[in-house]
């Protein structure tokens, strides 16, 4: 199976494969009241303000909204140019805000897990935003770390700590800290532990490894949804 034939049919898993960098973000088709998706060309531009006009929109949307701009920036339009650039900005002004909030509530209640989390999420997802800028990336990826390591040294991390937790640790290069603190949250049997294993395995190319999970996976298979099989049979090539 290649990439083209890996088609997941949740957001959740069209951004998850986005991460791994087995799909680029056009998997996620947001799609609204109109039949065309958004991302096709030429623009909706109704549309497109449409949705921008929504502020809580998901990740999945935000990264499909900046590959739109990042397009249309390029545009020999003056106007077209200028309005790709604006919806750039708004799109980062709405997480520049949301951490300040955020960050106001931890001063009002420090070390509340809640905030914590929150921030922790914000700035990853923020991160997801400055993919072509490495640097930017990688400062948002940090903050992301700082917030889930006071939550650990308070208490011990919940199923979505270690998930987010692993997911910045890979996405930072540090294949081994991931490996080493799924290891240490890993519940027996559980093939959800199995399927992140993978997922870091595959963004440091380790093809051996990723073929003896999935074989661990087969055995539980009752357990995993539609996009996880069809996951697993990508990384089998079947």
């Amino acid at each position: 199976m290649n990439k083209r034939e890996f088609r997941p049919k949740t957001p959740a898993t069209a951004l998850r494969a986005y991460e791994t960098q087995i799909l680029p973000i056009e998997a996620y088709l947001y799609q609204g009241t109109s039949a065309k998706p958004l991302d096709e060309e030429p623009f909706d531009f109704d549309e497109i303000e449409r949705v921008l006009a929504r502020e809580d929109l998901d990740l999945q949307t935000n990264l499909l909204l900046k590959g739109i701009f990042e397009k249309m920036i390029k545009s020999e339009d003056a106007e077209t140019a200028l309005f790709a650039a604006e919806s750039i900005n708004l799109l980062e002004n709405r997480y520049n805000k949301r951490i300040e909030s955020f960050k106001r509530q931890l001063m009002e209640q420090q070390e509340d897990e809640n905030t914590l989390s929150d921030l922790a999420r914000t700035y990853f997802e923020f991160a997801q935003l400055h993919e072509q800028v490495g640097t930017i990336k990688s400062f948002y990826l940090k903050e992301s770390y700082s917030y889930i390591r006071i939550i650990s040294q308070n208490e011990y991390l919940k199923d979505n700590h270690v998930d987010l937790l692993v997911r910045v640790l890979v996405q930072l290069g540090l294949y081994e800290q991931a490996l080493t603190i799924l290891q240490k949250y890993r519940k027996k049997n559980d093939p959800f532990s199995l399927l992140l294993e993978a997922e870091i395995e595959f963004s440091r190319c380790n093809f051996n490894r990723i073929f003896e999970i999935c074989r661990e996976l087969l055995q539980c298979e009752d357990q995993l949804n539609s996009d996880q099989s069809l996951l697993v049979q990508y990384w089998l090539g079947s």
